[in-house]
């Protein structure tokens, strides 16, 4: 009986040794298989692997699926088109109501400010907006301007408020 029980003890432990190498065989070929870009793990697989296993882009998945069977003759290498970002629509534009949203908020804003504001903008365009004003807060930031600019911004607010334009 003692044969028996050694003979089946064997089997058991030649059982084992296969089973540790299938899964060593097993695991290794994994492991090798995330190194080369196989199959994706995180710390495993090199980055520049990862980047190549990008899905490709549904157009050219889609265009893949388009092509007839017979069309194996390779293709010169053609860039695709690039589509063109959709263009904005205009936007209309209302200078007066514009000019008058600029009015109200610079008739409660300190005068030094305002006059810091318009330090960049264009002559018209602060007259347009001055002209909005109310009267004592326009010639009270105009008092502290250079005469020569208050004299030009004056005369452009006069201008503007004179004939309509023939076309608008």
């Amino acid at each position: 009986m003692a044969k028996g029980k050694g003979a089946s003890g064997k089997g058991k432990g030649k059982l084992i040794i296969v089973a540790v190498i299938v899964l060593v065989l097993l695991g290794g070929g994994f492991f090798g298989a995330a190194f080369t870009g196989m199959v994706k793990i995180k710390g495993i697989t090199p980055k520049s692997k990862l980047a190549k296993q990008a899905a490709p882009a549904p157009a050219t998945a889609a265009k893949a699926e388009e092509k007839p069977a017979d069309a194996a003759k390779p293709e010169a290498s053609t860039p695709e088109p690039v589509a063109e970002a959709p263009k904005p629509k205009p936007v209309s534009v209302d200078l007066e109501k514009g000019a008058a949203a600029v009015a109200e908020i610079w008739n409660n804003l300190p005068n030094d400010r305002v006059l810091a504001i318009t330090a960049n903008w264009e002559i018209p365009d602060i007259a347009r907006v001055f002209g909005l004003m109310e009267t004592e807060k326009t010639a009270a930031i105009l008092s502290m301007m250079k005469p020569d600019e208050a004299s030009r911004i004056s005369e452009e607010i006069q201008r503007q408020a004179g004939t309509p334009d023939p076309e608008g």
